[in-house]
């Protein structure tokens, strides 16, 4: 049975817990909010702070963050539910015209699996297709993202601070064993001993 956050943050003072490892993912648990949580009880906890958790789930912002610093970011467009109730055709011609095929549709939230669609034609010029899967991304917020769908290699690369410096972790190539679809269970991830060690030092 879940805990209230104020009796979670009670427990784990009572038992006097030093430091709170956290093995979390996505919402209600990646977001930042338990990091906040443990942060005012006064807990030390492992990962990132509350405000880079949260940024981090926040696509759109996320994106933002990174074009500011310089990093290359697939181009755009972020809609909300309310405005797209009125406008559907309108907007997904608009992005259409403005991002180009492929793209991606998914939820400015939260991990991206379930609710991303990856179109790379239209079906017709009532942009069924476009509407369909904005409508399903829809379902998990009340904002998407149409973003430029970019084909290439997907590497993840943690980073650590040890004693006031960053240091990156190998890296992981992320595979998908089903074309076009992020649906749960169809990832596979190629470890780093099968990466050329000048290519691991690139990625870091």
């Amino acid at each position: 049975q879940p805990l209230l956050e104020s009796n979670a943050m009670r427990l784990l003072q009572k038992n006097k817990v030093h430091v709170a490892f956290l093995a979390l993912q996505g919402t209600n648990g990646g977001e930042g909010m338990v990091q906040h949580a443990l942060r005012t009880a006064g807990i030390r906890f492992v990962g990132s702070p509350a405000l880079s958790s949260a940024l981090a789930m926040n696509k759109p912002v996320s994106a933002r963050v990174l074009k500011d610093h310089g990093l290359q970011v697939p181009e755009f467009i972020t809609v909300h539910h309310r405005v797209w109730n009125k406008n559907a055709q309108r907007i997904a011609r608009e992005a259409v015209k403005k991002i180009g095929l492929p793209l991606m549709v998914k939820s400015s939230y939260g991990g991206s699996r379930a609710s991303t669609t990856i179109l790379r034609r239209l079906d017709d010029l009532k942009f069924t297709k476009i509407i369909q899967a904005v409508d399903h991304a829809l379902s998990f917020g009340k904002e998407v993202m149409i973003q430029k769908f970019i084909s290439g290699r997907e590497l993840t690369c943690g980073v650590v601070d040890q004693n006031g410096i960053s240091r990156p972790l190998l890296p992981t190539e992320i595979k998908l064993t089903k074309e076009d679809s992020f649906d749960e269970g169809i990832e596979e991830t190629v470890p780093p001993k099968r990466m050329s060690p000048d290519f691991i030092k690139k990625v870091q």
